[in-house]
């Protein structure tokens, strides 16, 4: 860190369309490079994914949140041979080739942030060749086969019948949502797990023994949610829940539990949440963590703000189910990973129990002892880490523990 005069002072100065502000405080420069708030913006696209026939067509929304100044987005197919894509502002209709060679081939619809153009969703379609002739009879097809929907999105079902005459009537089979007498579809606003399934079913009033099904799959979008527990409490307890500052017994205000942070933020308004804008105040009276304590990184600034603009929901989230811990290494993950959880606390010459994290030799003294694995799996025996905060995430404990088993490498 630069050693610079005694004093407060700061200055705002323009860089290239981004801002770059340096606060000076007692002795230190604290230097952001990037804006994080513009990197709140998010893009998304619904549906997220469809299955379809030959022929049919099926209408795209897309959206851009949080954005400053441009709320506009580029559509494009990834392979423009494969269907044609209308475009009318935030919506497209995709219309899929008459024919297909093979059982099925898929293309994607790319939406993306003019603001941002670092920020973009994507639909990906899935087409089929069906059995289309009836020489067994009524035949039922639906458009569209097989559909992924982000929460409380709706989605109207169209219905075909091969060989007969007649309407059909509409039913939720499975799942949750509700289904009209017309089969427009919509998701729940919660759901008790996410991803969840449904099946949606075309009844023939001819003749009741003829039916077709469609699949249904409510998610998230692409931009991933924000976790309570398993993103903003640890970065909040590190860097902010410590002794003399927002824990139950000192400070203003506790920010080691979830209830705490409410009286700071506006659910659905990070810009308007003190939570948020703190970090980043250009008054040095304001900002926190105050110095000499460094600053939230950009990514952990965005994360709060992302956070709060999905409404700053108390959730916990495991992603062991999909984890990877094939490829771990110091240098990308595991750097990381302490910088947001432990590093507020474990740096320095003041780092708690003269522990510092913020190197690899600090952190290999640590996994060569065994405390690394101890503290965060919360072992008896061992002091619990992140201190005060809920343990780590399944996945994240899983990507250390193989990195310590390859012999913790300077990688």
């Amino acid at each position: 860190m630069k050693r610079m005069k005694q004093g407060t002072t700061w200055r705002l100065v323009a860089v290239m369309g981004f801002a770059l502000f340096v606060i000076r405080a007692a002795g230190c420069d604290y230097n952001i490079t990037s804006n994080p708030d513009k990197s709140l913006v998010v893009t998304s696209i619904s549906p997220q994914a469809v299955t379809l026939a030959p022929g049919a067509s099926i209408t795209f929304t897309s959206s851009v949140a949080h954005f400053q100044n441009d709320s506009s987005l580029t559509w494009s197919l990834s392979n423009p041979n494969v269907g044609q894509l209308q475009i009318t502002g935030g919506m497209a209709i995709y219309t899929a080739p008459a024919s297909v060679s093979g059982a099925a081939t898929s293309v994607s619809v790319l939406v993306q942030s003019r603001e941002d153009p670092t920020k973009t969703a994507q639909a990906v379609i899935t087409i089929v060749n069906s059995d289309t002739s009836s020489a067994t009879g009524t035949k039922i097809l639906l458009t569209p086969v097989a559909i992924t929907l982000e929460p409380a999105r709706s989605q109207q079902f169209q219905a075909s019948i091969a060989g007969a005459s007649g309407s059909v009537t509409w039913r939720l089979v499975s799942g949750y949502g509700i289904v009209s007498s017309t089969g427009l579809y919509t998701a729940p606003t919660a759901a008790p797990s996410l991803p969840s399934f449904g099946i949606i079913r075309a009844t023939s009033t001819v003749d009741p023994t003829k039916f077709a099904d469609a699949t249904i799959t409510v998610a998230n979008s692409n931009d991933s949610l924000i976790c309570f527990e398993r993103d903003i409490l640890p970065v909040l307890v590190g860097n902010c829940g410590t002794s003399g500052c927002h824990t139950a017994s000192d400070g203003p205000g506790d920010l080691t539990h979830y209830q705490g942070t409410l009286k700071y933020l506006t659910p659905g308004l990070a810009r308007s949440s003190r939570l948020y804008l703190a970090p980043t105040d250009f008054d040095i009276s304001k900002r926190m963590p105050p110095p000499p304590r460094p600053m939230l990184s950009p990514p952990q600034i965005i994360a709060l703000g992302r956070w709060i603009d999905q409404g700053a929901q108390n959730t916990a989230c495991s992603n062991a189910s999909d984890c990877d811990t094939s490829s771990v290494h110091y240098s990308g993950f595991i750097q990381t990973t302490m910088n947001t959880y432990c590093v507020g606390c474990h740096q320095g010459a003041s780092a708690g129990g003269g522990i510092d994290l913020s190197n690899y030799s600090g952190l290999g003294a640590q996994a060569a002892s065994g405390k690394l694995m101890g503290s965060i799996t919360f072992a008896a025996g061992f002091s619990a880490m992140p201190k005060g905060g809920p343990r780590l995430d399944d996945c994240t404990i899983a990507k250390i523990q193989a990195w310590v088993n390859r012999g913790y490498p300077n990688d």
